[in-house]
């Protein structure tokens, strides 16, 4: 005989359902529920961006007085790696 159970209800106390499918449905219904701090760090975060917005979209995409100046270094020979700072930038930014 298969047995039915009414797992995401509130009323499955009510009807009678076993008590693992009630402590199932429990289970579920507390992991379901955000976290305060965490809810409003995003909402912050989100007031942030929505605020950027506007001036982020007027910068370009690509900055082409940088893009001339790299193209110019390449072509003349004067562009050189210094491959230290870059990992020393690295780990500043990444630990």
């Amino acid at each position: 005989m298969m047995e039915i159970t009414k797992v995401n209800s509130p009323l499955s106390a009510e009807v009678g359902v076993n008590k693992r499918a009630q402590t199932h449905y429990q289970r579920d219904e507390q992991q379901a529920k955000p976290n305060p701090s965490a809810t409003k760090s995003a909402s912050d975060d989100w007031q942030l961006l929505d605020q950027a917005k506007p001036q982020l979209a007027q910068l370009a995409e690509v900055d082409s007085d940088k893009v001339s100046g790299l193209r110019q270094a390449i072509a003349n020979g004067t562009f050189r790696i210094d491959i230290g700072e870059i990992a020393e930038a690295m780990l500043r930014q990444h630990g």
